[in-house]
Protein backbone atom coordinates (compact mmCIF):
# COMPACT_ATOMS: atom_id res chain seq x y z
CA UNK A 1 0.00 0.00 0.00
CA UNK A 2 2.43 2.53 1.39
CA UNK A 3 4.68 1.58 -1.89
CA UNK A 4 2.59 2.17 -4.10
CA UNK A 5 0.91 5.94 -2.63
CA UNK A 6 4.42 6.92 -2.88
CA UNK A 7 5.14 6.18 -6.84
CA UNK A 8 1.56 6.88 -7.59
CA UNK A 9 2.01 10.89 -5.97
CA UNK A 10 5.22 11.04 -6.87
CA UNK A 11 3.98 10.52 -10.91
CA UNK A 12 1.30 12.59 -10.37
CA UNK A 13 3.37 15.89 -9.29
CA UNK A 14 5.40 14.90 -12.11
CA UNK A 15 2.92 14.59 -14.82
CA UNK A 16 1.51 18.14 -13.22
CA UNK A 17 4.59 19.81 -13.81
CA UNK A 18 5.60 17.86 -16.71
CA UNK A 19 2.18 19.60 -18.54
CA UNK A 20 2.43 23.15 -16.49
CA UNK A 21 6.34 23.43 -16.37
CA UNK A 22 8.46 23.68 -19.38
CA UNK A 23 11.48 25.32 -18.00
CA UNK A 24 14.59 22.94 -17.32
CA UNK A 25 15.14 24.60 -13.86
CA UNK A 26 11.86 23.97 -12.68
CA UNK A 27 12.33 20.64 -13.65
CA UNK A 28 15.13 20.07 -11.57
CA UNK A 29 13.29 21.32 -8.82
CA UNK A 30 10.62 19.21 -9.38
CA UNK A 31 12.61 15.95 -9.95
CA UNK A 32 13.63 16.89 -6.42
CA UNK A 33 10.29 17.99 -5.01
CA UNK A 34 8.71 14.45 -6.05
CA UNK A 35 10.43 11.92 -3.90
CA UNK A 36 9.12 14.64 -0.77
CA UNK A 37 5.53 14.93 -2.38
CA UNK A 38 5.50 11.11 -2.10
CA UNK A 39 6.54 10.53 1.12
CA UNK A 40 4.21 13.20 2.87
CA UNK A 41 1.49 11.58 1.34
CA UNK A 42 2.31 8.28 3.04
CA UNK A 43 2.85 10.26 6.13
CA UNK A 44 -0.97 11.76 5.67
CA UNK A 45 -2.57 8.05 4.96
CA UNK A 46 -0.68 6.61 8.27
CA UNK A 47 -1.77 9.21 10.32
CA UNK A 48 -5.30 9.03 9.07
CA UNK A 49 -4.88 5.33 9.69
CA UNK A 50 -3.96 5.78 12.70
CA UNK A 51 -6.40 7.59 14.10
CA UNK A 52 -8.50 4.34 13.45
CA UNK A 53 -6.50 1.12 13.57
CA UNK A 54 -5.66 1.95 17.70
CA UNK A 55 -9.27 0.53 18.46
CA UNK A 56 -8.74 -2.83 16.66
CA UNK A 57 -7.44 -5.84 17.81
CA UNK A 58 -3.82 -6.53 17.94
CA UNK A 59 -4.29 -9.73 15.92
CA UNK A 60 -6.33 -7.78 13.29
CA UNK A 61 -5.28 -8.72 9.32
CA UNK A 62 -5.59 -5.29 8.32
CA UNK A 63 -3.29 -4.19 11.31
CA UNK A 64 -0.65 -6.47 10.09
CA UNK A 65 -0.84 -5.75 6.21
CA UNK A 66 -0.22 -2.08 7.43
CA UNK A 67 2.94 -3.21 9.14
CA UNK A 68 4.20 -5.33 6.41
CA UNK A 69 3.41 -2.52 4.40
CA UNK A 70 5.74 -0.11 5.63
CA UNK A 71 8.12 -2.29 6.45
CA UNK A 72 8.12 -2.81 2.53
CA UNK A 73 8.83 0.58 2.21
CA UNK A 74 11.33 1.41 4.24
CA UNK A 75 13.22 -1.20 3.62
CA UNK A 76 13.68 -1.24 -0.28
CA UNK A 77 13.31 2.89 -0.82
CA UNK A 78 14.99 4.42 2.04
CA UNK A 79 17.27 1.73 3.50
CA UNK A 80 17.87 0.16 -0.06
CA UNK A 81 17.52 -3.33 1.22
CA UNK A 82 17.21 -6.34 -0.76
CA UNK A 83 15.99 -9.42 1.32
CA UNK A 84 16.38 -13.31 0.38
CA UNK A 85 14.05 -15.36 2.72
CA UNK A 86 14.98 -18.94 3.31
CA UNK A 87 12.14 -21.80 4.67
CA UNK A 88 9.56 -19.12 4.91
CA UNK A 89 7.04 -21.73 4.82
CA UNK A 90 8.17 -22.19 8.62
CA UNK A 91 6.12 -19.47 9.84
CA UNK A 92 3.12 -20.43 11.46
CA UNK A 93 -0.25 -18.65 10.14
CA UNK A 94 -1.84 -18.45 13.51
CA UNK A 95 -1.36 -19.47 16.68
CA UNK A 96 0.90 -17.98 20.04
CA UNK A 97 3.98 -17.31 18.27
CA UNK A 98 6.93 -15.64 19.73
CA UNK A 99 10.35 -15.01 17.18
CA UNK A 100 13.43 -15.01 18.39
CA UNK A 101 16.48 -13.55 15.96
CA UNK A 102 20.43 -12.28 16.44
CA UNK A 103 20.42 -8.27 16.73
CA UNK A 104 22.87 -6.81 14.88
CA UNK A 105 21.52 -3.51 13.46
CA UNK A 106 19.11 -1.55 13.99
CA UNK A 107 16.85 -2.06 10.73
CA UNK A 108 16.27 -5.74 11.85
CA UNK A 109 12.88 -5.31 13.12
CA UNK A 110 11.97 -4.04 9.72
CA UNK A 111 13.68 -6.93 8.06
CA UNK A 112 11.01 -9.44 10.29
CA UNK A 113 8.09 -7.27 9.82
CA UNK A 114 8.42 -7.69 6.23
CA UNK A 115 8.30 -11.07 5.93
CA UNK A 116 5.54 -12.19 8.53
CA UNK A 117 2.60 -13.16 7.34
CA UNK A 118 0.56 -12.49 10.17
CA UNK A 119 0.19 -9.40 12.76
CA UNK A 120 3.03 -9.09 14.85
CA UNK A 121 5.12 -6.24 16.55
CA UNK A 122 8.53 -6.31 18.22
CA UNK A 123 10.07 -4.52 21.42
CA UNK A 124 11.32 -1.04 20.71
CA UNK A 125 12.80 0.81 22.89
CA UNK A 126 11.66 3.26 25.42
CA UNK A 127 13.63 6.17 23.63
CA UNK A 128 11.72 5.71 20.43
CA UNK A 129 8.56 6.41 21.95
CA UNK A 130 9.62 9.95 22.12
CA UNK A 131 8.90 10.51 18.21
CA UNK A 132 5.10 10.82 18.18
CA UNK A 133 4.25 9.24 15.07
CA UNK A 134 6.35 6.24 15.75
CA UNK A 135 5.07 6.06 19.23
CA UNK A 136 1.78 6.21 17.67
CA UNK A 137 2.49 3.36 15.41
CA UNK A 138 4.15 1.34 18.00
CA UNK A 139 1.61 1.54 20.21
CA UNK A 140 -1.48 0.94 17.50
CA UNK A 141 0.43 -2.66 16.31
CA UNK A 142 1.20 -3.79 20.01
CA UNK A 143 4.89 -3.47 20.51
CA UNK A 144 6.23 -3.96 23.98
CA UNK A 145 7.86 -1.19 25.05
CA UNK A 146 11.27 -1.52 26.84
CA UNK A 147 12.54 0.13 29.43
CA UNK A 148 16.28 -0.16 30.54
CA UNK A 149 16.07 2.84 33.53
CA UNK A 150 12.79 0.99 34.64
CA UNK A 151 12.35 -2.48 35.35
CA UNK A 152 8.70 -1.95 36.58
CA UNK A 153 7.50 -0.50 33.46
CA UNK A 154 9.25 -2.88 31.48
CA UNK A 155 7.62 -5.87 33.39
CA UNK A 156 4.06 -4.03 32.58
CA UNK A 157 4.67 -3.91 29.41
CA UNK A 158 5.86 -7.74 29.02
CA UNK A 159 2.37 -8.58 31.05
CA UNK A 160 0.51 -6.82 28.20
CA UNK A 161 2.42 -8.47 25.49
CA UNK A 162 1.82 -12.33 27.42
CA UNK A 163 -1.98 -11.21 27.45
CA UNK A 164 -1.53 -10.32 23.33
CA UNK A 165 0.13 -13.17 22.85
CA UNK A 166 -2.00 -15.61 24.11
CA UNK A 167 -4.66 -13.93 21.58
CA UNK A 168 -3.04 -15.88 18.67
CA UNK A 169 -0.52 -12.76 18.02
CA UNK A 170 3.21 -12.73 17.04
CA UNK A 171 5.99 -10.75 19.05
CA UNK A 172 9.91 -10.61 18.11
CA UNK A 173 12.51 -10.23 20.56
CA UNK A 174 15.87 -9.68 20.46
CA UNK A 175 17.72 -11.63 23.55
CA UNK A 176 20.86 -10.19 23.46
CA UNK A 177 19.60 -7.23 25.07
CA UNK A 178 20.90 -4.80 22.70
CA UNK A 179 23.40 -4.89 19.61
CA UNK A 180 26.90 -5.71 20.67
CA UNK A 181 29.14 -6.98 17.94
CA UNK A 182 28.26 -5.76 14.52
CA UNK A 183 31.64 -7.24 13.34
CA UNK A 184 30.11 -10.87 14.34
CA UNK A 185 26.62 -11.71 13.81
CA UNK A 186 26.66 -14.53 15.37
CA UNK A 187 25.03 -14.63 18.76
CA UNK A 188 27.81 -15.22 22.09
CA UNK A 189 25.06 -14.91 25.03
CA UNK A 190 21.27 -14.19 25.77
CA UNK A 191 18.95 -12.88 28.76
CA UNK A 192 17.24 -15.74 29.65
CA UNK A 193 14.79 -13.54 31.08
CA UNK A 194 13.61 -12.91 27.83
CA UNK A 195 12.26 -16.60 27.37
CA UNK A 196 9.36 -15.85 30.36
CA UNK A 197 7.41 -14.21 27.32
CA UNK A 198 7.28 -17.46 24.91
CA UNK A 199 6.77 -19.29 29.07
CA UNK A 200 4.00 -17.59 30.44
CA UNK A 201 2.38 -17.12 26.90
CA UNK A 202 2.53 -20.31 26.11
CA UNK A 203 3.60 -19.80 22.54
CA UNK A 204 5.70 -21.76 20.23
CA UNK A 205 9.22 -20.21 19.38
CA UNK A 206 10.31 -19.38 15.95
CA UNK A 207 14.04 -18.82 16.04
CA UNK A 208 15.24 -16.92 12.67
CA UNK A 209 18.90 -16.11 11.32
CA UNK A 210 19.38 -12.46 9.82
CA UNK A 211 22.47 -12.38 7.96
CA UNK A 212 24.35 -9.26 6.23
CA UNK A 213 21.97 -6.56 8.40
CA UNK A 214 25.39 -4.83 9.81
CA UNK A 215 26.28 -3.47 5.94
CA UNK A 216 23.17 -1.33 5.86
CA UNK A 217 24.38 1.01 8.03
CA UNK A 218 27.32 1.37 6.20
CA UNK A 219 25.14 1.23 2.64
CA UNK A 220 22.26 2.83 3.08
CA UNK A 221 21.12 5.27 0.98
CA UNK A 222 23.23 5.05 -1.79
CA UNK A 223 24.11 1.47 -2.46
CA UNK A 224 22.28 -1.50 -1.95
CA UNK A 225 22.53 -3.93 0.73
CA UNK A 226 22.28 -7.95 0.45
CA UNK A 227 20.62 -9.50 3.47
CA UNK A 228 19.80 -12.95 3.90
CA UNK A 229 17.33 -14.29 6.33
CA UNK A 230 17.69 -18.22 7.47
CA UNK A 231 13.78 -18.97 9.14
CA UNK A 232 14.42 -22.58 11.30
CA UNK A 233 11.47 -24.76 12.27
CA UNK A 234 8.68 -23.67 15.07
CA UNK A 235 10.13 -24.98 18.91
CA UNK A 236 7.01 -26.04 20.00
CA UNK A 237 5.48 -25.31 23.21
CA UNK A 238 5.27 -28.95 24.72
CA UNK A 239 9.66 -28.84 24.03
CA UNK A 240 9.94 -26.31 26.18
CA UNK A 241 6.98 -25.84 28.87
CA UNK A 242 9.36 -27.90 31.50
CA UNK A 243 12.79 -26.29 30.63
CA UNK A 244 13.62 -23.17 32.64
CA UNK A 245 14.66 -20.18 30.88
CA UNK A 246 18.45 -20.73 30.52
CA UNK A 247 17.98 -23.78 28.92
CA UNK A 248 15.36 -22.37 26.55
CA UNK A 249 18.11 -19.50 26.08
CA UNK A 250 21.08 -21.92 24.92
CA UNK A 251 18.70 -23.82 22.67
CA UNK A 252 17.61 -21.19 20.79
CA UNK A 253 21.00 -19.65 20.55
CA UNK A 254 22.36 -22.93 19.01
CA UNK A 255 19.37 -22.82 16.86
CA UNK A 256 20.05 -18.84 15.49
CA UNK A 257 23.67 -19.54 15.28
CA UNK A 258 23.20 -22.57 12.48
CA UNK A 259 21.94 -20.22 10.53
CA UNK A 260 24.36 -17.50 10.89
CA UNK A 261 26.52 -17.75 7.67
CA UNK A 262 29.62 -14.56 8.31
CA UNK A 263 30.04 -15.63 11.91
CA UNK A 264 34.04 -15.46 13.25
Amino acid sequence: MFTTIFLLSWALFSSLMSIYVLNSYWIILWVILGPIIGVLSMLLVMIIHLSFIKFLPVTNRYKGYLSRSIATFINHFILRVSVKTVNKQYIPKKGPLVIYANHKSKVDPFIILELMNRPSAFTPKSDLYKIPLLRNWFDAIGCMKVNRNSDRETAKAMVKAIKDIKTGFALTVFPEGGIKDRTDESVKQMRAGAFKIALKSGADILPISLNGTPQVKKNAPFRRSKIKVNIHPVIPFETIKDLSTSQIADMVMDVINTGIENGN
